[in-house]
């Protein structure tokens, strides 16, 4: 009689299966590494079964290979050897397999199942969950969102694959320049090549020198010359003030407190109808969690197609974990932000502040001193680091006159190229920055300059 893969309590497992399983795992030793590199004790749904393929796993690790005898000694001596169904059972499933020619099927087989019952629970929970805290619930949905992903990007058997399948493309690629996304900085380009697919770029600087406006500037730039569609996640700003934050920066204009004359009517509707045309997406929500932000960027690619996120900024996304230690709760958000640029193949822009001391000492700031910093520096692939010397002044004396429009921005870390810095221009006015010299390598990487009255 064939035996039911759905028990009494609704959770899908096969007994037959999990015995053939462990029965391979006893029959050879090639067998027996593949199921351990790919399964662990919550795939079986016996518990018998599990206490099997936990011994089996600890004594392939100690000795490589394992027999009938060794496992019912290691049993004994683990105190289980009654839970994992005695000597009988044992005998059971050594002779449950006559061959291991399936094991990865098999493998696979339990690893659906098991799946399978991880979604069950999580849906159980989830109901339960929406009932009694409806109040917390996107929190609670985004929470889920990635768990969810996590069962269903669990179903190889190994990730590892031989290098010799890759080498010969690699080897081929190697005269080809890959060109990631382009910013309106050559320098910045020719040290990157672009903000590569699956990136972290971290922006950091003090509270008001111009992290977001350095990012507006990238992302501007690679939605309108580029062509990339661009989701900017402001978690301070509302949305109306980054579009005229852009309106000024691409017409040149700023009319704070005045009427535009005219001829800069002109201009900024030019400025405004080019914005209207190009593949800018802004959410301003507050409060949300990484995994929220992954979730509406992953609708967004489905819907739109998705090329960078930008996201202002780190400290406000609020952390799903309620365990009240930050450095915990940091290292959980950067992990999710990573898996994030990774999932969805695009750079990730995130912006950062950087602590007090950079300000006290008044000097440009490191990568170290990023908030969390050796959390963000495990996590990024790209670190840039904003300074602008008035900052530090004396507003309206002439030091400071003098010095407003300076700026450097530092590449820190450069996961596959140099460091360097760099000299900017900084356009209070419109809330603009742009690369002041260009040395004789950066035209190469000059991508579509800025049309008239055009700073990014």
């Amino acid at each position: 009689m064939k035996e039911e893969s759905i028990h009494s309590d609704g959770l899908p497992h096969s007994d037959e299966l999990e015995r053939s399983v462990l029965g391979m795992m006893l029959l050879s030793t090639a067998a027996l590494s593949k199921a351990v590199a790919s399964l662990d004790e919550d795939t079986f749904y016996r518990e018998r079964n599990r206490h099997i393929f936990s011994a089996l796993s600890a004594v392939y690790a100690e000795h490589g290979t394992v027999d009938l005898v060794i496992l019912s000694d290691t049993l004994t001596k683990r105190g289980v050897l009654n839970e994992a169904g005695g000597i009988t059972y044992l005998a059971d499933v050594a002779t449950s397999a006559g061959s291991t020619v399936n094991v990865v099927h098999h493998c696979h087989a339990l690893l659906e199942k098991a799946a399978r019952r991880k979604t069950i629970g999580l849906a159980d929970q989830m109901k339960v969950d929406a009932v009694s805290d409806p109040d917390n619930w996107f929190t609670v949905a985004g929470k889920y969102e990635a768990e969810l992903q996590s069962i269903t990007g669990g179903s190889k058997v190994s990730a590892l694959e031989h290098v010799g399948q890759f080498a010969g493309d690699v080897y081929d690629s190697l005269g080809k320049n890959r060109i990631g996304v382009m910013t309106h900085l050559p320098w910045l380009n020719r040290k990157t090549n672009g903000f590569q697919k699956g990136e972290v770029v971290v922006i950091g600087a003090r509270p008001g020198v111009g992290k977001t406006a350095l990012a507006l500037g990238f992302a501007l730039h690679a939605a309108l010359k580029e062509n990339v569609p661009v989701a900017i996640f402001s978690l301070e700003m509302l949305r109306e003030r980054l579009i005229k934050r852009l309106i000024y920066g691409m017409s040149g204009i700023n009319t704070k407190g005045r009427v535009p004359t005219e001829k800069e009517w002109s201009k900024l509707g030019a400025a405004t109808a080019r914005l209207e045309r190009a593949p800018l997406y802004i959410d301003d929500e507050s409060g949300i969690t990484a995994y929220q932000i992954h979730a509406r960027a992953d609708v967004m690619k489905r819907r739109h197609g998705l090329g960078m996120v930008v996201i202002d900024y780190l400290g406000l996304i609020r952390s799903v974990s309620t365990r009240g230690k930050k450095y915990e709760e940091l290292e959980e958000t950067m992990q999710a932000i990573q898996t994030m640029a990774k999932r969805l193949e695009c750079p990730v822009l995130l912006l950062s502040q950087v602590t007090r001391s950079v300000a006290h000492e008044k000097r440009p700031p490191k990568l170290a001193d990023l908030f969390g910093g050796t959390t963000i520096e495990a996590t990024c692939d790209i670190a840039l680091m904003l300074h602008r010397a008035s900052e530090s002044l004396e507003k309206g004396t002439d030091e400071y006159k003098a010095k407003i429009h300076d700026a450097d921005i530092s590449l820190e870390k450069n996961r596959d190229g140099e460091n360097g810095l760099c000299s900017l221009y900084w356009n209070p006015e419109t809330t603009t920055f742009t690369q002041l010299n260009l040395d004789d390598d950066d035209y190469a990487y000059v991508r579509n300059p800025a049309e008239p009255n055009e700073e990014v």
